[in-house]
């Protein structure tokens, strides 16, 4: 009964240094090399399979399967922390500098609208960040998801006009 063995365990060892050029950034490797993976998962199972396999051939495989399914927990672990670093990452620029910018644009445009109408700015620049704050939570409280605020021109006076739509089911 012949087993490749060694071809396998080369085919896993090759699979493993892709992985690791995947996580590396290496610009050949820009896709996690699933069907790689799910084709050696194939093979492996076909083989443990097989009955009649002498011990140390069986041994042999044993080790070999553990290996892989050792590797495959490392990659999903790895992929699922590269992901959630991603989502953090892209969360916490949204987040920490869009509002800092939009109150600095706000505020300027602000008191430009201010004193073409001739009139003294009411806030200060930390009043109308305080401000906007109280009116994002009270509406993110109503359901409604702030995506920003916008200044409004209007009848000698200016108003702000906040950004927002209905928060969807389940998010």
């Amino acid at each position: 009964m012949d087993v490749p063995l060694d071809d396998l365990e080369k085919k896993l060892e090759l699979l493993a240094r892709k992985w690791e050029r995947y996580f590396a950034g290496d610009r050949e490797v820009p896709i996690p090399p699933e069907r790689e993976r799910q084709a050696l998962a194939h093979q492996l199972q076909v083989v443990s399979r097989m009955e009649g396999l002498p011990t140390a051939v069986r041994f042999r495989l044993d080790g070999l399967l553990h290996r892989f399914s050792s590797y495959c927990q490392l990659w999903e672990r790895q992929l699922r922390a590269r992901n959630e670093a991603r989502r953090t990452a892209d969360a916490l620029a949204a987040a920490s500098v869009k509002p800092a910018d939009e109150v600095d644009r706000l505020y300027r445009d602000y008191v430009e609208a201010m004193e073409r109408a001739g009139k003294k700015p009411a806030w200060d620049r930390e009043g109308l960040r305080r401000f906007l704050d109280g009116q994002k939570r009270r509406l993110e409280e109503q359901g409604f998801e702030v995506q920003g605020f916008s200044l409004v021109a209007s009848g000698g006076g200016v108003s702000l006009k906040a950004k927002a739509r209905k928060k969807k089911e389940g998010s």
